[in-house]
């Protein structure tokens, strides 16, 4: 047929089974036996990239310059390949050069027939065919890149994150050692100083002064050590409740009686008086009175001497309200979402010229919410603030 021209041309039905060679320039007629399939002739390593050829003949009609190993004649050798769908025909071609496959397609395409029209103009089609599926595949080997990338960087954050959780683990335990071996000294120094003022009440000598200063430090210090207890507590997951059934009013009279010698050192009244001999809830004491008195605590604080802190109650079918009202300073609002956050301070700085740690509100957040109740700021202005939370009730 051209017989000047190297390689070999093969057709086939659509199935891949020879029918007739076209063309034999290298003798390899015997590696193609009429009725076998035109891939067996091809080395088995090969399979994916062969299985790819035979699947864009199929699809887009044409395939050229595909590398295949092959054992003809003895010796392994690699022979480019080319291949076109023709008239319900597979067309196969195989060159041992580019050049030479291209001659062969070239020289194949000119016999003046109908059927290799058909080829020749398919043949015209196949630079920009090509082009844009080895692009897609130049796409996919980016992609699969670029997926192995995010699956290391995806270890490599989970690996750190383990470590974050293992450091933020000895943090916790550290401040949790730390504050403990602090409380107890703490604790001693400030009974010193309240001993020291009982004992010698009308002295109004330098030791009587110091005596004071040490007992307000030492409280300020050690309200700040057990808020770094609690917090190490809490953050550790390990926050437990002994509940019992409590009167609420029983409660807030306690925390009333606690916290009136404070408001009375800044000439603050502490209004409040609830009669709640029926309401019951179930609740671990001691924190609760946490919580009312940090409320307490924070109401005097901010407030000017000489104004007042109102406490309310409100009953509800399922839960009970207490509110705090005072007559302080506010908050300013775009500094509302501090609240309740840990270490969470805000601008306006207590008006007894204590220090605050931003711990306090996050410590009641996280027991309010433990006893299944919330805890949020109702209103607060230049007119001062309002706190509130809820408790469920026990139904007697």
């Amino acid at each position: 047929m051209v017989p000047e021209v190297e390689g070999i041309v093969v057709s086939c039905d659509l199935s891949g089974t020879v029918e007739e060679i076209l063309h034999d320039g290298d003798g390899l007629a015997e590696f193609f036996p009429v009725g076998a399939k035109w891939f067996e002739a091809i080395l088995s390593d090969n399979g994916a990239k062969t299985d790819r050829f035979r699947s864009l003949v199929a699809s887009h009609g044409v395939a050229l310059n595909y590398e295949f190993n092959v054992r003809w004649h003895g010796d392994p050798a690699t022979y480019r390949f080319g291949g076109m769908k023709v008239d319900e025909r597979l067309i196969i071609f195989a060159s041992r050069t580019h050049n030479g496959l291209t001659s062969l397609i070239d020289q194949f395409t000119t016999i003046g027939n109908e059927q290799t029209n058909i080829i020749r103009a398919r043949t015209k089609e196949l630079g920009e065919i090509r082009a844009a599926v080895e692009q897609e595949y130049e796409q996919f080997d980016e992609i699969s890149r670029l997926n192995n990338e995010l699956v290391n960087l995806n270890r490599t954050v989970a690996k750190k994150n383990r470590e974050l959780a293992g450091l933020n683990k000895e943090k916790d335990r550290f401040i949790g050692m730390a504050a403990h071996d602090l409380r107890n000294p703490l604790a001693n120094v400030l009974l010193l100083a309240q001993f020291i003022e009982q004992e010698f009440p009308d002295d109004e000598s330098t030791v009587q002064r110091y005596a004071e200063q040490i007992r307000r430090v030492c409280g300020s210090m050690l309200s700040m050590v057990e808020n770094l207890l609690d917090v190490s507590t809490i953050e550790s997951g390990e926050i437990r409740l002994e509940r019992s059934y409590v009167a609420l009013d029983d409660l807030i009279r306690r925390s009333l009686s606690l916290n009136v010698p404070l408001a009375g050192s800044r000439q603050i009244d502490l209004v409040g008086e609830p009669t709640l001999q029926d309401v019951v809830v179930a609740v671990d004491e001691n924190k609760i009175l946490q919580v009312l008195n940090n409320l307490f605590a924070n109401a005097v604080k901010y407030s000017e001497r000489g104004s007042t802190v109102c406490l309310s109650v409100d009953v509800g079918d399922a839960d009970v309200s207490v509110s705090i009202i005072d007559q302080g300073v506010g908050i300013p609002e775009n500094e509302m979402g501090r609240l309740f956050q840990p270490y969470g301070t805000t601008s306006n700085k207590p008006l007894d010229g204590r220090k605050s740690t931003g711990l306090g509100l996050y410590i009641a957040r996280r027991i309010v919410e433990a006893h299944g109740g919330r805890i949020w700021i109702e209103r607060t202005d230049e007119r001062g603030s309002e706190f509130s939370f809820t408790l469920p009730r026990h139904e007697s």
